[in-house]
């Protein structure tokens, strides 16, 4: 969870990142055309619209966000742009668009997955050591601290042991292989 947690916020401040970078070229673009348009006195179309939409880099950046969350119909951002500014201005929003939706959100979702697999596989990995942990414990009749291969296979015989072998995926020959990778030293018992 804490790998998952930390992969959503880096993911979280690069979208903001994106944003705010955006945000600040689109709201200086559409300052420019204001400013130009009342040194030649022409009027302002649309004004309100654009105020509304990019009047600063926080509405700019707000309005971007809700372009790809749904919260605004992208189209509606692109047709002002190039209706009023450029359609070049347009296609920014479009590259913006595209890639916080098809790059950015499939890494996310690569990530958590990613994460969800590793977790997954450390809770099997904990519950194999755990269930090795209660074969042998089952398998050392004598209290010992060690068991011997014939004490090993009289406890896999047991039906909850085959059990837990099937759910694992083995068998009594790949438990013996097992059983004399962990004889290191070859005295034909486990300690």
């Amino acid at each position: 969870l804490a790998g998952s947690l930390r992969s959503l916020c880096w993911t979280i401040l690069l979208l903001m990142l994106i944003m705010y970078v955006t945000g600040v070229y689109l709201t200086q673009v559409i300052s420019d055309h204001r400013a130009a348009a009342r040194q030649d006195n022409l009027e302002v179309v649309e004004e309100e619209q654009m105020e509304e939409l990019m009047g600063s880099v926080t509405v700019a950046m707000l309005t971007l966000y809700q372009a790809i969350t749904g919260g605004i119909s992208w189209h509606k951002v692109t047709d002002l742009l190039i209706e009023h500014i450029h359609p070049w201005t347009a296609s920014i929003v479009t590259f913006y668009i595209a890639f916080s939706l098809f790059a950015l959100m499939n890494i996310v979702t690569g990530v958590f997955v990613e994460s969800a697999l590793a977790n997954a596989k450390h809770d099997q990995d904990s519950f194999l050591l755990q269930f090795v942990l209660k074969i042998f414990e089952k398998a050392d009749r004598g209290a010992s601290g060690a068991i011997t291969w014939s004490e090993f296979e009289a406890c896999l015989a047991q039906p909850e042991m085959q059990m837990y072998c099937d759910a694992f995926g083995l068998d009594v020959e790949e438990a013996k292989n097992l059983f004399v990778l962990l004889d290191a030293d070859m005295c034909g018992q486990v300690e």
